[in-house]
C-alpha cells in the first residue's frame, strides 16, 4: 500500500488497487471518513458533534446517483442513512427542540435536539482492499448529564463487481446510572413507531418498490415483523433502478423487527424499529446490542439475493 500525504495535515489519503477500480480513503480526524472510487465519492461518514448525530451522506453507487437524502424540507432532522433514538426518559432526541416562532408548528431547521448525540472524539479508522472498519463510542445525554453510551463498529466492504457493497453497523448501548426508557410516538394509520436505523431516499425518486423477508410489498410491509426489508427505485432512468437493503441479526433484541415506513412517489422512509410497538427498559448498567446490515445495489429488490445476503450477515459477530 503506498502513502500519499495531502498539504493539510489532517487528511490521510490512502490508496487501495482493486481488481475493478482504484479507491482512496479520506479520513479527516473526528470528522469524517470517505471512499472515493476512480475520483468518485462512493460514500462519506460525517461524525463531527456539530452535525447532531453520526450519519452517511451522500451513498453512491459506482457510477450511479446519490441513494440518500440529507436535511429534506419534510423533515430537516432526518440525515440520509443514520441512527437516532426518539425519546429516552422522556427527552426528544430525534425533531428539533423549538419552532421557528412561538405558536408555529414547522420547526427551525438550524435548531437541535432537546437530547444531544455526540462522538465523544476519538475514533479508531482501519482501511485495506476489502473496505473499511471504523470504531467510535457515541455519548447520548440531556444537559449535562450522560445517560447513554454507545460502542459503535462499522464495516464497509468495497464494492463488488456487480457494483454491490455493504456496511455493517454494530452498536452495543449501556445504560450509566439510571433505568432508562426507549419510547416513540405510537404508531398510527399515517406514522409514528420510529426509531433506529434509518434510511431517507432522494425527493426525485419514483417507481418505488418495496418488499421483505415474509413477502409483504409496499406499504403492506409497514408494521409486520420481518428479517430484512428492501426498498427500491428510479432516481437515475439512464442508470435504472437501485435499491437499499437492510437485514437485522438474529442477535438483536426484538427480532425480528417490526418496520416504520412511508411510500410514495417522490418519496421513501424505512426503519427497522425495535419500539415500533411498545417501549424498552434498560436497567442502570444493563446493556444490549443491535447489528445491522445495509446492502446497496443496483436494480430492483431481488428475494433471492438478498436471502443469500441475510445467511451470510447472520453468521458474523
Amino acid at each position: 500500500m503506498r502513502m500519499l500525504f495531502a498539504l493539510a495535515a489532517v487528511v490521510a489519503l490512502t490508496p487501495v488497487s482493486t481488481r475493478a477500480a482504484e479507491i482512496i480513503f479520506d479520513h479527516h480526524k473526528g470528522e469524517s471518513l470517505s471512499m472515493f472510487v476512480d475520483g468518485k465519492t462512493l460514500w462519506t461518514y460525517h461524525y463531527a458533534a456539530k452535525d447532531n448525530v453520526p450519519y452517511f451522506h451522500p451513498v453512491n453507487l459506482p457510477g450511479g446517483p446519490t441513494l440518500t437524502n440529507f436535511a429534506p424540507k419534510d423533515h430537516p432532522w432526518h440525515r440520509a442513512l443514520w441512527f437516532c433514538w426518539k425519546e429516552i426518559n422522556g427527552v426528544n432526541y430525534w425533531e428539533w427542540a423549538q419552532p421557528r416562532k412561538p405558536g408555529e408548528k414547522q420547526l427551525d431547521p438550524n435548531g437541535v435536539p432537546a437530547g444531544w448525540t455526540r462522538f465523544t472524539g476519538e475514533e479508531s479508522v482501519q482501511t485495506s482492499d476489502d473496505g473499511a472498519q471504523i470504531e467510535m463510542q457515541i455519548d447520548y445525554g440531556a444537559g449535562d448529564k450522560t445517560m447513554l453510551k454507545e460502542q459503535r463498529r462499522l464495516i464497509i466492504k468495497s464494492p463488488r463487481a456487480d457494483g454491490s457493497y455493504t456496511i455493517d453497523w454494530k452498536m452495543t448501548f449501556t445504560a450509566q446510572d439510571q433505568d432508562l426508557k426507549f419510547d416513540r410516538t405510537p404508531p398510527n394509520k399515517t406514522g409514528g413507531g420510529y426509531a433506529g436505523l434509518s434510511y431517507r431516499a432522494p425527493d426525485n425518486i419514483t417507481h418505488v418498490t418495496v418488499i421483505d423477508s415474509e413477502g409483504n410489498k409496499g406499504m403492506a410491509a409497514r408494521g409486520p415483523k420481518s428479517r430484512w426489508l428492501d426498498a427500491s427505485g428510479i432516481l437515475d432512468p439512464t442508470f435504472g433502478p437501485s435499491g437499499v437493503a437492510i437485514l437485522c441479526h438474529p442477535k438483536n433484541e426484538r427480532y425480528p423487527s417490526q418496520w416504520h415506513l412511508w411510500v410514495r412517489e417522490g418519496g421513501l422512509y424505512s426503519n427497522p424499529s425495535m419500539l415500533f410497538s411498545e417501549p424498552y427498559t434498560l436497567p442502570a448498567g444493563k446493556s444490549f446490542t443491535l447489528r445491522y446490515r445495509v446492502l446497496l445495489h443496483k436494480g430492483f429488490g431481488d428475494p433471492q439475493q438478498i436471502e443469500k445476503e441475510f445467511h451470510d450477515f447472520e453468521q458474523t459477530d
